[in-house]
């Protein structure tokens, strides 16, 4: 099968047979919890929930268990309200003093933005209006780029967990970096840039560029396993790029339609469970990306909720991060190019790489 002819394999999967009616179980997780308290109640021993003056602890083992509960939802509390001031002060403070700094940066991503021509960009059907579009990158760079992450994946003898997440790592190395590599001829593609452009308002900037293996992991879901926003901008672009088939089992990555999501209150965690999802979206709304080795995905992942990494067998996938460049704290990456190699680039690729002269 040719590759062209394999791309066009990847799907994005929705059962029709749950468009009328979520199932019990579904695409949340294995059983369907019709209501999951998120409040702290005490019970009797029968299961009926005491009142407030008659429910006392009768051992020791239940004193140290509802002083364990208080905790816990102390603990909760305030993680809780971290979250809704620092997603207040991102917005209302931290965007607008970057936006304030980098004003003629900005002016100047917005007007090359505005040149760019349909004819220039990816096919994308209805990205604006979803938040996301499989697309078919170049068929000779996308090959050259997948076959480097496999190479990498063969090279790599150590695995190290990638930041607080023990179920993946991140094998791209600093040579993989280097403007000829397989990797940056990717990522800094000009009519991937333009296509991206056509949904920022801007030039983009390229924050990351990982490869990222994810293996089976056991205990409780953890971190980005859940249902998530990413939120470090108020509109992020990523890439994400399949190094090897996968299926069900691979835990692919998932997602909700833009609009689907915004039934989420935002009062909401930044990491929601499957049973608390539910109770905004139905089952039939998620959606599932499967497919051979060079599936693309590009995804508002501000805008849609998403998790993946539920891998029984291990994954291997290439995701990128596009945004503004002025998003609520400092720019993730600093891009070292040198001079002699900063004048064979575009002045697209240069404003991805936050090098473009002002």
């Amino acid at each position: 099968m040719t590759r062209s002819g394999a791309l066009q394999q990847c799907s994005i999967l929705c059962s029709e047979q749950e468009k009328h009616a979520p199932s019990k179980t579904g695409a949340f997780g294995d059983k369907h919890c019709a209501r999951a308290s998120e409040s702290l109640y005490c019970s009797n021993g029968g299961g009926k929930v005491r009142s407030k003056e008659t429910c006392q602890p009768s051992t020791t083992g239940d004193l140290a268990q509802s002083s364990m509960n208080i905790t816990a939802t102390l603990h909760r509390t305030k993680d809780y309200v971290r979250d809704q001031v620092r997603r207040h002060i991102d917005r209302q403070v931290r965007k607008r003093l970057n936006m304030a700094r980098g004003k003629s940066e900005m002016a100047n991503r917005r007007a090359l933005a505005s040149t760019v021509k349909s004819e220039e960009c990816l096919p994308v059907p209805r990205l604006k209006d979803l938040g996301y579009s499989p697309v078919q990158c170049d068929p000779e760079i996308t090959g050259q780029f997948v076959s480097h992450c496999q190479f990498r994946l063969k090279e790599t003898t150590e695995f190290k967990q990638r930041g607080y997440k023990p179920f993946f790592s991140q094998l791209f190395v600093p040579e993989d970096y280097r403007l000829d590599s397989p990797v940056m001829k990717f990522v800094l593609n000009e009519r991937l840039l333009k296509t991206i452009s056509t949904y920022l308002g801007c030039a983009p900037f390229l924050q990351s560029a990982e490869l990222l293996y994810s293996r089976p992991s056991s205990g409780a879901l953890k971190s980005s396993q859940m249902w998530h926003r990413d939120r470090h901008d108020e509109i992020v672009m990523k890439v994400f790029v399949y190094c090897h088939e996968v299926s069900a089992e691979n835990g692919p990555f998932t997602f909700l339609p833009k609009k689907a999501g915004d039934a989420v209150p935002e009062w909401r965690f930044h990491y929601i469970n499957d049973d608390n999802m539910r109770k905004h979206v139905p089952d039939y709304e998620v959606q599932t990306l499967l497919g051979p080795a060079g599936s693309t995905l590009l995804i508002d992942s501000f805008g849609c909720f998403h998790q993946g990494s539920r891998c029984k067998e291990p994954r291997l996938a290439a995701i990128l991060d596009y945004d503004t460049g002025f998003g609520f704290g400092k720019r993730r990456r600093k891009w070292l190019i040198s001079a002699e190699e900063n004048e064979k680039l575009s002045l697209w690729q240069q404003h991805a790489l936050g090098i473009a002269a002002q």
